[in-house]
């Protein structure tokens, strides 16, 4: 988390989307031509052109491409160059998992243990507020994770952090896991990392976006890909 939103947690000055983020993108799609679910299988650049293929064998043809999904994933589906390949390679994730909780006796709001953020204290809540304060009994928690932690073991850790902040969940609802804040590490980052994917901007029509590129919020992943859609478009 960036500090000015851990100050927002801490203070309770997050605000959610009442209907959610899912609903603005499509409203935002409402306006464009969007297709969704054409999952990539590859994309090829071919004279002037990329091709993109669907896991169904479709294909399309683009003069351009801005790719905002995971760029490790680009490293296995999206004809680069190697030394791009190479880095993309390098790319490392934090796990978490998010938890929808019914609770009993947990004050309105939000909060955040930092301490928890350290990698020894993972399986540990990290953050949590109502995302309908008005409406429900419901709290959304965030709980530091690893790629093998089990959704018992995440409850397990929530009952924990109930029992010792003095309030009672009466139903977890559901938990999914993330593979969040994709980042490169120190090695990676002397190597030039960021040097080299934004020399490589707009090479053969190809463009990169995502959160990597800034940071793991809406806000600072929308700020990059407008800055980068201004400068090359």
């Amino acid at each position: 988390f960036s500090p000015r939103l851990l100050r927002s947690f801490m203070f309770g000055q997050v605000r959610m989307l009442e209907n959610g983020y899912q609903n603005l993108w499509k409203k935002v799609a409402a306006r464009l031509n969007v297709e969704t679910n054409f999952e990539v299988k590859s994309a090829r650049r071919i004279g002037n052109e990329w091709l993109v293929e669907s896991s169904s064998g479709r294909t399309q043809a683009f003069d351009a491409i801005i790719w905002t999904a995971p760029l490790d994933v680009a490293a296995k589906s999206v004809e680069l160059a190697p030394q791009l390949k190479e880095t993309f390679s390098k790319i490392e994730h934090q796990f978490y998992s998010s938890s929808l909780v019914e609770v009993e006796g947990l004050p309105r709001g939000s909060g955040v243990v930092t301490k928890n953020y350290a990698a020894a204290q993972s399986g540990n809540v990290v953050s949590w507020l109502y995302r309908w304060p008005n409406k429900t009994n419901v709290a959304n928690f965030y709980t530091l994770s690893n790629a093998f932690m089990t959704p018992e073991a995440v409850e397990a850790g929530l009952r924990t952090f109930a029992a010792s902040h003095g309030f009672k969940i009466t139903k977890v609802v559901k938990s999914v896991g993330w593979k969040y804040f994709p980042h490169f590490s120190s090695e990676a980052l002397n190597d030039r990392a960021y040097q080299l994917i934004e020399s490589a901007q707009g090479r053969n029509g190809l463009y990169f976006g995502g959160e990597i590129m800034n940071f793991s919020t809406v806000e600072h992943t929308s700020e990059y890909s407008r800055d980068l859609v201004e400068k090359f478009f």
